[in-house]
């Protein structure tokens, strides 16, 4: 018999062996529209074990821009992304940490 995601997950949290790494398919809009047929196609293969909890932030944090398209987008924790193509996520301009060293 074969494990549910969830229970992949459980084992997964819990180190009591299951029988695969759970997944999950982040996908880029760019993905979708330039494969959409080879997207489909990999995600019938591989299901992904994990769903979205819609509703779970109480609030969510500000961003500023969307990181999909052309400009300039900061996240939830202040860095900075410039996007060039439109689809996928920027370049870091603006990281958090800017020296290692420190």
């Amino acid at each position: 018999m074969s494990a549910t995601p969830r229970e992949i997950v459980q084992r997964t949290l819990d180190f009591s062996g299951p029988p695969r790494a759970p997944r999950d398919l982040w996908v880029l809009p760019i993905a979708s529209e330039r494969f959409p047929l080879e997207l489909t196609a990999l995600e019938r293969e591989f299901p992904p074990d994990f769903t979205a909890i819609p509703g779970h932030e109480r609030q969510t944090a500000p961003t500023r821009g969307a990181p999909y398209v052309v400009g300039e987008f900061t996240d939830e924790w202040g860095c900075t992304f410039v996007n060039i193509q439109r689809g996928v996520i920027g370049e870091v301009k603006n990281p958090l940490v800017r020296d290692w060293t420190a």
